[in-house]
């Protein structure tokens, strides 16, 4: 992280996240929108591929003022949030052409 820079440490479900800068920071590949869980019926390597999509519908980059023409939703799974239950997804929107975010976004 840079130095002056803001980071931030976050627990849900007894999983740790690490967040690092701000929006504006420089360039980054993903900027964490929410949160959502999956189903208790959903197992990790189910999760890996439904999380997009669920967070795409219950945290739509859209609804944060991002083109869907230009960006997509991203999310993060975590071994942790699915051993304890929680099931747990972190939100996050990208480019969709794989390009990095940083200034000019919303």
């Amino acid at each position: 992280m840079a130095a002056g820079g803001l980071g931030l440490a976050l627990a849900l479900g007894g999983v740790w996240y690490a967040l690092a800068g701000r929006p504006g920071d420089g360039p980054h590949d993903e900027e964490v929108l929410g949160f959502t869980r999956l189903g208790a019926d959903v197992s990790l390597a189910d999760a890996r591929t439904e999380s997009d999509v669920a967070c795409g519908r219950e945290v739509s980059p859209g609804d944060y003022g991002f083109d869907p023409s230009v960006y997509t939703a991203g999310s993060w799974t975590s071994e942790g949030s699915w051993k304890n239950g929680t099931h747990f997804v972190v939100c996050t929107v990208r480019k969709q052409n794989g390009g990095t975010m940083g200034g000019g976004e919303p």
